[in-house]
């Protein structure tokens, strides 16, 4: 709150905000500090008021959350007041947004939703509309009204016809619209039931986890019928539990597929880029994985080869933007094939591919197979990236149109073998680098800078200078490359993914190989030099001085 006059601070304080509550907050569109603050305290009262309501049927009391005995198995069940409102003015209603502040916060994080109008049928045969209310948010006593069953308390009402009366905390303006506008009465009070399947992981996951473990956990990745977590430090005592809700939840007791829950003990790394993880609900010995992403049918041993469901986006994005029919893709670290094969299977481009790990190429053949793609536009080999990009441009070997490098890790390391292509090549090829990246606040630099300065390092080395060249973007453009920046996803707080994807053009290969440095360069290279040997002036004058004195 210190800083909410500084606008710079407003996304940050968003996204504090958001992991906290779990939603979504749009605070940029207030111009005063009051009104973010009021519209920040307004969220998060609403979303507090929603979980107290979930919690207090869930467990039924106070003493049941510290006694550990919360009845995962049981459905919601709720009893909420109604306003009755004739067909016709129904529409109108709703559409005026004049109760919206008073639906149901229960329901807020509840999907599928229960609806807020209802059809009521009356003793007489008749069926009415009611629009369903949150007492809390009018002031109504809930030890009268709510969590209670029909009828127990309608006798005292019957004498309350009209709403002013039936509801006092309703403003009294808005009553006097309702009744005299729209002819709206009190309605019955109903019953609704919530199955358990609806009810939010994080809810259900906060009535098991002490205050110490808490917030609970939220994201997860699926792998097939596998859920993958990478807990925290606070959650690990509560592991088994936490897989166990999850089991509950996602697996077929509910109609879904999830049959084992992992947890993620180490960091993605050696030469095939898989992690070593613990079961901690389900089969342990079930990690033969088929799934389908975009109409291709995959199959790996997640044990052994790497895989990302949250690149199933990025993938999408290629082969819808980048990738054209009949064009020739390779891709130097293809893990398992999901790229490749949807792009020879819905575009029938010829792939040529590799990857490290014997198990990936492996799969990726086999993959390559069961999607019935044929054995001549579909080549995979085993073996080191440098040696597969150095063999493109092979003498009397055409290009691919694209050269896909997703190791974010050490991609840039591996565009020194450019050089080696033929710098007359009849094709320019798109290679699309992904790599790490953060803001450089000392150079001012955006993450997007960061990342083209660290591919324009690789292709192109300064060699011997004290004071690096930054901002290198107009540089490659100069040379034809059409830098283009996507960002792909975060990875940790202010630490991002993107794609960095340019030409590599006749005249980056002649520069990279030496033969030719464009007039622009040349006088950037002369400025620098130039700086050089004055700093070194500067720098022996000083030592004269020193030796003199």
């Amino acid at each position: 709150h210190k800083d909410m006059n500084n606008m710079k601070a407003v996304p940050m304080i968003t996204q504090i905000l958001a992991a906290f509550t779990h939603q979504p907050l749009s605070i940029r569109r207030f111009s005063t500090v009051g009104d973010r603050q009021k519209a920040i305290a307004s969220k998060i009262k609403k979303i507090e008021n929603s979980r107290k309501s979930i919690v207090g049927v869930l467990h039924g009391s106070a003493s049941a959350k510290s006694s550990g005995d919360v009845n995962l198995d049981q459905d919601l069940n709720y009893t909420l007041p109604t306003i009755a409102i004739p067909n016709s003015e129904i529409s109108k209603v709703i559409q005026s947004n004049i109760l919206k502040p008073y639906f149901p916060e229960c329901f807020r994080h509840v999907f599928p939703k229960p609806k807020i109008v209802r059809d009521f049928k009356q003793s007489n045969g008749d069926v009415q509309k009611v629009i369903v209310l949150d007492p809390s948010t009018f002031g109504m006593d809930t030890n009268d009204s709510i969590f209670k069953e029909i009828g127990i308390d309608t006798a005292d009402n019957e004498d309350k016809s009209r709403i002013s009366e039936r509801f006092p905390g309703l403003p009294s303006h808005l009553a006097t619209i309702l009744e005299d506008t729209h002819h709206a009465k009190p309605g019955p009070m109903v019953s609704i039931e919530i199955p358990r399947s609806q009810i939010p992981l994080d809810v259900l996951l906060a009535e098991i986890l002490p205050p110490d473990a808490l917030p609970p956990p939220s994201g997860f990745e699926e792998i097939g019928h596998v859920i993958h977590l990478n807990l925290r430090e606070q959650h690990l005592p509560y592991r088994n539990q936490i897989g166990e809700v999850m089991l509950k939840k996602f697996g077929p007791e509910n109609g879904g597929r999830i049959r084992c829950v992992v947890n993620k003990v180490g960091q993605v790394g050696g030469p095939f880029r898989t992690f070593e993880f613990e079961v901690i609900a389900g089969n342990d010995d079930d990690f033969n994985i088929e799934l389908m992403e975009d109409g291709t049918q995959l199959n790996f041993d997640m044990r052994y080869v790497y895989w990302c469901s949250r690149l199933a986006g990025e993938r999408k994005r290629m082969l819808e933007q980048e990738f054209i029919e009949g064009q020739v893709i390779a891709d130097a670290f293809c893990g398992v094939g999901a790229i490749i094969v949807t792009a020879a299977k819905k575009l029938g481009c010829n792939v040529i591919a590799n990857d490290l790990n014997p198990d990936a190429v492996k799969y990726a053949e086999a993959n390559a197979e069961r999607n019935l793609i044929p054995s001549e536009k579909f080549h995979v080999e085993c073996g080191d990236a440098r040696d597969f990009i150095r063999s493109l441009g092979t003498k009397g070997k055409t290009l691919p149109d694209h050269l896909i490098l997703n190791y974010p890790l050490d991609s840039c390391s591996f565009l020194d073998q450019l050089r080696w292509w033929p710098s007359n090549g009849n094709v320019e090829t798109m290679v699309h680098v992904y790599t790490f990246a953060r803001p450089d606040s000392k150079t001012d630099r955006s993450q997007e800078a960061v990342a083209i300065d660290t591919v324009a390092d690789n292709l192109l080395p300064e060699g011997g200078y004290s004071e690096k060249t930054i901002n290198r973007r107009n540089e490659l453009d100069e040379l034809g490359c059409m830098v283009r920046v996507h960002e792909v996803r975060d990875v940790a707080p202010g630490k991002v993914v993107l794609c960095v994807s340019f030409k590599a053009t006749g005249l980056l290969i002649k520069h990279m190989q030496g033969e030719f440095i464009p007039k622009s360069y040349q006088a950037r290279s002369y400025r620098v030099m130039n700086r050089e040997r004055a700093r070194m002036k500067r720098s022996s004058k000083a030592d004269n001085a020193h030796k003199l004195t």
